[in-house]
């Protein structure tokens, strides 16, 4: 056997090979082997091809057999899809070798991460041992979200999932992957909520991470070309961030897209264009696309129901009512497409068309249900409106200037309480609802959820400001002997910031604000501000 070194790694060598010598261990070894390494690259070089070392994070030891993938950015993803440029197996001293210059770098082996890097210009790649992470998300009222997809990215929201999870019945998903990459996002898919992303900062002996959404709306209906066949494989979504959402459509040109919020304009991209479509009148959409133009930006023409502003309008009278028949005096909201016109009670007039009306009041059921305007059609319109059953609720040791808000799945009511006194809130007791209450002296809200029983609607709830926090303790030198100070209590907020008087001679009492984290800093003559 042959072994050849260059001279200068000859030089590197020698230090290691002395040492050996001088300090005998077993621990202590310089292994030659007799095949050419990879050539890695350079910070200054710009090569057409990358090789790099897979190692373990902690041991430093070489991978063999972990994959190796040069990632892109792409404009359409969807939940759990993987794509990638190119691949390699590393070999059995941990070298992979991928004809790619520069990408999105991911490396997993068995127990071992995924590791995601940027343009990574090292040459080795370091991966971490995977972890079970459990994730729970929410709904706005912190109801559990069983059936519902979680997907993990390592990269930004340009580049494919890493991993997909599906909640259990117990509301948790669990996610195989190394949480703390530079980038290491959770996305919530296939329920009507808020499309966002969150932060995977978990480490083992955590509680469940959880993660909260907002409402949102969903969008379904069916794409078809300008020649009425259906739009096979066109993507639906919005671009305002990295992620969308996007779906795609089935060969039938059918769709179903979640995390926006209705009245939102969306986007069809097919055939290298993307069309630009207003909100829908009515749900199922159906869409048809202009014909190809050669443009890659084109607008979706108004539907023939989608009247042009120069269109006359036809008169119509609406009536909106209790259940006993009472007017009750509320506007209503007319929307067609991206165009909203608020109409009141009595005589009105708008082009024809269809829309959908939304009449919202406090004190009764949201109401969402369509209209149709025509020459020869109906011109009165006639809201029937259900009275929501009240909650009596007392809002207790909430100081001046506080407000309360009752969230409910359909609305928020929000209202300053009166002192100490109970408030009739229209708010069914049987369905999930709950009280939030704020301060602007503090950090955080106090919420209490309730359920949904039909026994709260016969009964007062009382919800409670939480008392002011107390802290009791003496401070001491750096002899440990009981000294006097200034105690200073700082927020995270920094509203509070109030100065207290230390006495050596008995155990000093504090008051923080409530419901936020606080500081406390002394000033000494005998000691440095701490």
């Amino acid at each position: 056997m042959k072994t050849m070194l260059r001279p200068d790694a000859l030089l590197r060598l020698l230090p290691l090979l002395v040492g050996a010598v001088t300090h005998a261990s077993s621990r202590a070894q310089v292994t030659l082997i007799d095949t050419p390494l990879p050539r890695l690259m350079h910070e200054s070089e710009a090569p057409s091809e990358r090789s790099m070392r897979l190692v373990h994070a902690i041991s430093g030891e070489p991978v063999a057999g972990a994959d190796l993938w040069a990632i892109g950015e792409y404009s359409f993803l969807l939940p759990g899809e993987f794509r990638a440029l190119a691949h390699a197996a590393a070999d059995a001293d941990g070298f992979a070798h991928v004809p790619v210059p520069d990408a999105w770098w991911m490396a997993r082996a068995s127990g071992l991460g995924p590791t995601m890097k940027l343009r990574h210009r090292g040459p080795s790649l370091p991966l971490a041992p995977v972890l079970d992470v459990p994730i729970r998300p929410l709904d706005w009222l912190g109801r559990s979200l069983p059936g519902a997809r979680i997907s993990f990215c390592g990269g930004c929201g340009h580049t494919p999932d890493l991993a997909l999870a599906t909640v259990g019945a117990n509301g948790i998903a669990w996610l195989r992957v190394d949480p703390h990459g530079s980038l290491a996002d959770i996305y919530l898919h296939g329920t009507p909520f808020s499309f966002s992303y969150s932060n995977a900062d978990w480490v083992p002996g955590d509680a469940p991470h959880t993660i909260e959404y907002e409402r949102g709306d969903a969008l379904a209906g069916t794409v078809r070309l300008a020649d009425g066949n259906p739009a096979d494989g066109a993507y639906v979504g919005i671009d305002a961030g990295h992620r969308g959402p996007w779906t795609q459509c089935d060969p039938q040109g059918k769709f179903e897209l979640f995390g926006l919020s209705a009245g939102d304009s969306f986007i069809v991209h097919h055939g290298g264009r993307f069309v630009e479509c207003p909100w829908p009148d009515k749900l199922p959409a159906e869409l048809q696309l202009p014909p190809l133009d050669g443009e890659t930006h084109q607008e979706l023409s108004p539907s023939p129901e989608i009247a042009e502003d120069d269109e006359a309008e036809l008169p119509f009278a609406i009536e909106i009512v209790d259940r006993e028949g009472n007017a009750v005096d509320t506007p209503s909201l007319w929307r067609q497409g991206s165009r909203k016109t608020q109409c009141s009670g009595g005589d009105n007039s708008l082009p024809a068309g269809s829309y959908t009306v939304t009449i919202e009041h406090p004190a009764y059921e949201l109401v969402q249900q369509p209209a149709t305007l025509a020459e020869n059609g109906e011109r009165t319109f006639r809201f029937v409106l259900q009275r929501l059953p009240t909650v009596r609720i007392a809002i207790r040791g909430l100081p001046s200037g506080g407000r309360a808000s009752v969230v409910r799945a359909e609305q928020t009511l929000d209202f300053e309480p009166p002192p100490a006194q109970p408030i009739e809130l229209p708010v069914r007791g049987d369905e999930p609802f709950a009280v939030r209450l704020t301060h602007p002296a503090t950090i955080n809200a106090h919420w209490v959820q309730f359920r949904g029983h039909e026994a709260l609607a016969a009964r007062e709830l009382q919800v409670v400001w939480p008392a002011p926090t107390r802290v009791q303790a003496t401070l001491v030198g750096p002899t440990g002997a009981p000294v006097a100070a200034n105690v200073r209590l700082l927020p995270r907020t920094e509203v509070l910031d109030e100065t207290h008087g230390f006495d050596p001679r008995s155990v000093s009492d504090l008051v923080a604000a409530p419901n936020g984290e606080v500081m406390l800093t002394s000033e000494h003559d005998a000691c440095a501000s701490c």
